[in-house]
């Protein structure tokens, strides 16, 4: 909306983009915002004392919906005259037909859903030929007890309701169509000339009633994490692109530096492209100008950094460059340092002066690595002074323990950190487990920064108090 105030002392007044910001954005999760008209899911419920209904694969069914209508209420009224004043009264309820799309697909999953109900309510289709009504018994007595049409013993129903989901916020809002029944059925029809159109099968459903419920999108039947089948639940490898290519670089360049390359947190990722927190509209959109320039800053010293040790990084840069400042190098490569167990180079970003640098001071270049050496004749006192040094502000070891299989380092968070503080401000279930991801990811990216040596697939339990949060791999 346009942003006018007051022009000239006139009484005009528009309100800005703050308004839609306040009423959409300024609940924890966007709770206020609309649902997306692609935001939805369709579960068929199928009466398992129907035979043919064990056939149907309803997980395969659910994901097949393209689109839905959603159920209308409409109430037959009359107007009556009560003493020329009008009175308005609702004689009946009326539930409107629906409309669902179904994708044809090539296994049959749709097609023999719509055969099996079609074979319950109709005699017909379940003959195998048409020579089963070739033969004429209108004034013959018929040799064969055969039914035809809608004489086919059809007693309960075929399906028991149809729950179409509309979601938002990792919650939904449900609408049952209760006892549906079948009125229509088609397929798109073939044309050479629209090769690129899909097939469809549209079903046009009237119901007894309509009921309302709401919920968590993890208690979807056929959805999600209940359907492994037909979703993947796993979470994306990608990497923050930034950090990789520099990251990149500097191994192509310093092969025996003992650098790490861990994959970015939700939080880390966040503070680094701007704040993304409900009701900051403003701020989500960061200048992308300003970014640019920090990581050309950040190219800048770690090319002074490695050319002060005669290793040039990006072929463009110059050996020397000028300037009144210090400079920051990565010297002592030779340092090394041991636990008794194996001999490590331990690579330390230090501060020197040098007035042929425009690298600016106190400039934190790289996260260090740490001297310790984990493995399976590791104690557990060395596993805890290891965990312990990493972050202790924000958690501390627990316990430790191992199998053939697998390594599990367990550790508390505090009660006085910004991580527990984090999930504590959550306001809601769903926010709350979002931030406990969030802390997880956090504490085994952190914790990837250790040496780990032969231990099998090292993983990380982290612990509110008494209770694990989740796990992930380090």
């Amino acid at each position: 909306m346009a942003n006018l105030n007051n022009i000239a002392g006139e009484f005009f007044q528009l309100r800005d983009y703050h308004h839609a910001a306040k009423t959409f954005a300024s609940d924890a999760g966007y709770t206020k915002a609309p649902y997306k008209g692609s935001s939805f899911h369709v579960n068929m419920s199928f009466n398992s004392i129907v035979e043919r209904t064990n056939s149907i694969q309803t997980k395969d069914i659910a994901v097949l919906v393209r689109s839905t209508d959603l159920p209308e209420v409409r109430f037959e009224t009359q107007t009556f005259n009560q003493y020329n004043r009008k009175r308005i009264v609702k004689k009946k309820v009326e539930y409107q037909p629906i409309k669902i799309s179904f994708r044809d697909d090539i296994a049959q999953n749709v097609r023999s859903m719509w055969i099996a109900y079609n074979q319950y309510y109709s005699a017909d289709s379940n003959y195998p030929g048409g020579n089963f009504f070739q033969y004429d018994d209108v004034y013959n007595d018929s040799p064969f007890s055969r039914r035809y049409g809608l004489d086919n013993k059809s007693q309960v129903p075929f399906i028991n309701n149809v729950d179409i989901y509309s979601m938002g916020d990792k919650t939904y809002s449900k609408q049952s169509l209760i006892n549906p029944v079948i009125t229509s059925a088609g397929f798109t029809e073939h044309d050479y000339a629209d090769v690129g159109r899909t097939q469809e099968l549209s079903l046009t459903l009237e119901y007894e009633t309509v009921l309302y419920s709401t919920g968590g999108t993890d208690n979807i039947p056929n959805f999600g994490i209940n359907n492994t089948v037909n979703y993947d639940v796993n979470y994306t490898q990608l990497k923050n692109e930034a950090s990789s290519f520099i990251l990149d670089f500097i191994k192509d360049k310093l092969p025996d530096t003992p650098i790490i390359n861990t994959v970015l947190s939700v939080l880390e990722i966040q503070q680094r492209t701007g704040d993304f927190s409900p009701g900051k509209v403003g701020e989500i959109l960061t200048d992308f100008a300003n970014r640019s320039a920090e990581f050309d800053q950040v190219k800048k010293d770690i090319e002074n950094a490695i050319s002060n040790n005669n290793t040039p990084l990006f072929p463009e840069m110059t050996a020397n460059s000028t300037s009144s400042t210090g400079s920051q190098g990565i010297p002592n490569l030779s340092n090394t340092s041991s636990n008794n167990k194996e001999l490590s180079i331990n690579t330390i970003l230090q501060e020197f002066t040098d007035t042929n640098s425009t690298t600016p001071q106190n400039r934190q270049l790289a996260q260090p690595t740490y001297d310790f050496k984990l493995d399976s004749s590791s104690t557990t006192s060395e596993y805890q002074s290891a965990v312990d040094t990493v972050n202790p502000t924000e958690y501390a070891f627990k316990d430790k323990s191992s199998t053939s299989d697998q390594t599990v380092i367990k550790v508390t968070i505090s009660e006085s950190g910004s991580f527990d503080q984090k999930i504590r401000l959550a306001p809601n279930s769903a926010t709350r487990e979002a931030a406990e991801s969030s802390v997880v990811s956090s504490v085994a990216n952190q914790l990837a920064t250790l040496n780990f040596g032969n231990n099998p697939n090292p993983v990380v339990q982290v612990y509110r108090g008494k209770d694990p949060i989740g796990s992930a791999p380090i």
